[in-house]
């Protein structure tokens, strides 16, 4: 970046800085900080067109945001069948080369290692729970038994 841009970006940065600790040190003092500079008659027309931009939008545009709708809806819903019914190894078989494409081998690698991290994850879990439940349920007993209680 060239240092004319630099010094102009750090001078409007400042000027900017200034500009808020004037009107929030002195609040009221400046009035043109305080009010936007503009007559009422232009406000209060650009209100009244925008209302009414939005009531024919409503009353005459429903079956088009209705067919809009109902686009976008069956897209995610392809969408979401194709990446729940799809095996796992296939999603990322298909997001590491597609990584790769678009942002290199290092994001790849990156991707991959977060893909098998997360499934190690899901594995994890599913293995905490098929051999915690059962020895939960087993050394009830043996706590009974030797009269364990908690604190």
């Amino acid at each position: 970046m060239p240092v004319s841009q630099i010094a102009f970006s750090a001078g409007f940065m400042v000027l900017l800085v200034a500009t808020a600790m004037v009107h929030y040190s002195f609040p009221g003092r400046f009035a043109f900080l305080s009010e936007f500079p503009t007559e009422n008659g232009i406000r209060l027309a650009s209100i009244d067109a925008v209302a009414e931009l939005i009531a024919w939008c409503v009353a005459n545009s429903v079956a088009v945001f209705g067919g809009l709708t109902a686009a976008i809806r069956r897209l995610l819903d392809a969408i979401e069948v194709a990446l729940v019914q799809t095996p796992w190894i296939v999603v990322a078989a298909l997001i590491v080369p597609m990584t790769w494409l678009t942002a290199g081998l290092r994001m790849a690698i990156w991707s991959d290692a977060f893909l098998a991290y997360m499934g190690l994850l899901g594995t994890a879990a599913l293995l905490a729970i098929v051999i915690g439940i059962p020895l939960g349920m087993f050394s009830v007993p043996v706590i009974a038994f030797f009269g364990v209680e908690n604190a």
